[in-house]
């Protein structure tokens, strides 16, 4: 059962894992995380997101996304992290080939700790 929360800033509803309810941290790195996927993606209401893992310190979100081009069709999946270390919170993207090796690095650590949950629900807007 997933419980719900809304999120006035985008308007958008989370769906947040009922088991272990979401603390702070976890809820400012999936508000960050809407900001940036907003801010970046064509069509952010229409994205389809799978595999979202988050930290157990809250500072790291990992998946992968499928959005739409400005043309109108789906561009593929890409892998995506967001962090809100210092000193601003960032969106990388594998598109983005200056960043496709900090993403490696940060979501693929074998020194990170990740929490068991799926928020997958927690990016989605129904397109998935």
């Amino acid at each position: 059962m997933r419980a719900l929360a809304l999120v006035v800033g985008l308007g958008v509803a989370i769906a947040a894992p009922a088991a272990g309810k979401q603390d702070g941290a976890a809820e400012a790195l999936i508000h960050q995380a809407q900001r940036l996927l907003d801010d970046r993606l064509a069509d952010y209401p229409s994205a389809r997101f799978r595999d979202v893992r988050m930290t157990k310190d809250g500072k790291y979100l990992c998946g992968a996304v499928n959005s739409k081009t400005p043309m109108g069709g789906y561009g593929g999946w890409h892998r995506f992290f967001v962090q809100v270390e210092n000193p601003a919170p960032r969106l990388a993207l594998t598109n983005d080939e200056v960043v496709a090796p900090a993403l490696e690095r940060e979501c693929g650590s074998p020194h990170r700790e990740w929490l068991p949950d799926d928020y997958t629900p927690a990016l989605t807007n129904g397109a998935n």
